[in-house]
């Protein structure tokens, strides 16, 4: 989801960008609430990284919640439905 777009001054730091996005409107409350809480954490470019990460041009913030589900059981559930759906249509694919 993209929120919106914003302009710091050279050597603005995550954590500047986020206070301004909530001053600006851009971000719920909850948002800030979810930081303070430890709820949610922050990402740059799709690596997590601490709020006091300077940015660059054209950065990207991403603000992550905690996980549903265990990384490695959500593989192995991906794996059994693509293996079940593979016995399935092993004796109905093309030519049958």
């Amino acid at each position: 989801m993209h929120i919106g777009e914003l302009v710091l001054p050279e050597g603005a730091t995550i954590a500047d960008a986020l206070k301004a996005a909530l001053a600006a409107g851009l971000l719920p409350p909850e948002v800030r609430e979810g930081l303070q809480a430890g709820a949610l954490s922050v990402a740059l470019n799709g690596r997590a990284r601490p709020p006091e990460c300077r940015l660059g041009a054209f950065d990207r913030i991403e603000l992550l919640g905690p996980l549903t589900v265990d990384p490695k059981i959500a593989r192995q559930r991906r794996v059994a439905h693509r293996r079940a759906a593979l016995a399935r249509d092993k004796w109905s694919g093309p030519g049958r």
